[in-house]
């Protein structure tokens, strides 16, 4: 079915329109379309699919990239707080990373890199914390 302006695709998200086109996915706000290209599609996709930036697995990233002074010391914050459950406490590093959503299959998100990472910018560039 053909929509507005001969755009072939269905209308997806919020108070825009945003519809598919040969391939391509074009915004509309009034009058005007844009097409949707690079981060702007990207963030597009991921907010469609529910994802998040720092719920992206990251390929690569390992426990040897962590920082153990860190992981310990969530651990020690933790039990201090009384909001993790010992038993979560005392897994593993994995199994903790795991316990606190950071993730996702086999790969480790972006989020435990900045929280844990040794050198997060090796696998986020242009981040500073």
């Amino acid at each position: 079915m053909l929509g507005r302006g001969g755009f072939a695709g269905r209308g997806v998200g919020g108070p825009h329109l945003y519809v598919i086109r040969q391939g391509e996915y074009h915004y509309r706000s009034g009058s005007t379309k844009q097409e949707l290209k690079g981060a702007a599609l990207t963030r597009f996709l991921r907010r469609k699919q529910g994802l998040h930036w720092d719920g992206v697995p990251l390929p690569g990233l390992s426990l040897d990239d962590f920082q153990p002074a860190a992981l310990q010391g969530f651990r020690n914050r933790a039990a201090k707080s009384g909001r993790v459950d010992d038993a979560v406490l005392e897994d593993g590093d994995l199994a903790l990373l795991a316990s606190l959503q950071l993730d996702e299959g086999q790969y480790l998100k972006r989020a435990s890199a900045l929280l844990f990472g040794i050198k997060p910018e090796r696998f986020i560039p242009n981040q500073r914390l």
